[in-house]
């Protein structure tokens, strides 16, 4: 699990190298606080312009 005060940047890594679609995030007596996202870790781990970078496939 994730806690709350883990960094953003080592949170996403952590999720994503767990092979997770998401990770839950608990509070000190393990109360469910939130889900990270494989969404939500991507978009912390990737270059702010990836999405323009990306050739456009589907229209």
């Amino acid at each position: 699990t994730l806690s709350p005060l883990d960094p953003a940047r080592a949170a996403s890594y952590k999720l994503l190298n767990s092979h997770l679609a998401a990770m839950p995030v608990t509070g000190r007596e393990g109360k469910l606080l939130g889900l990270l996202t494989v969404d939500a870790a991507v978009a912390q781990v990737a270059p702010r312009n990836w999405t323009s970078q990306a050739p456009r496939i589907f229209s």
